[in-house]
């Protein structure tokens, strides 16, 4: 694990009225932690970040799915454990 010094929200999320601050940081995070295969990080993981309930981080990601900003699948692994992948949706009005 690496000394962080910040966290760093991109203009493009904090410029934008349509993202609570809870779900700018939410997506900022996700976004940091994605590669071409998503976001494999689960609430838990979510919730000791920013600070929340897992039920809270669900409703945030089910918000921001529903306005646009991700798409989620879901999966089972190779061990049959049920997985989550979290994609940021590329939206030109928020480029």
């Amino acid at each position: 694990m690496t000394d962080s010094k910040g966290f760093l929200i991109p203009a493009k999320y904090w410029k934008d009225a349509d993202l609570s601050l809870s779900e700018k940081v939410m997506i900022t995070e996700i976004e940091r932690l994605a590669s071409e295969d998503g976001c494999l990080e689960s609430n838990k993981y979510f919730a000791k970040f920013i600070g929340l309930s897992r039920s809270r981080v669900s409703e945030i990601i089910n918000k921001l799915s529903l306005k646009g900003y991700l798409e989620t699948q879901y999966f089972t692994d190779q061990d049959g454990q049920n997985r989550r992948r979290i994609y940021i949706v590329s939206k030109r009005e928020h480029l």
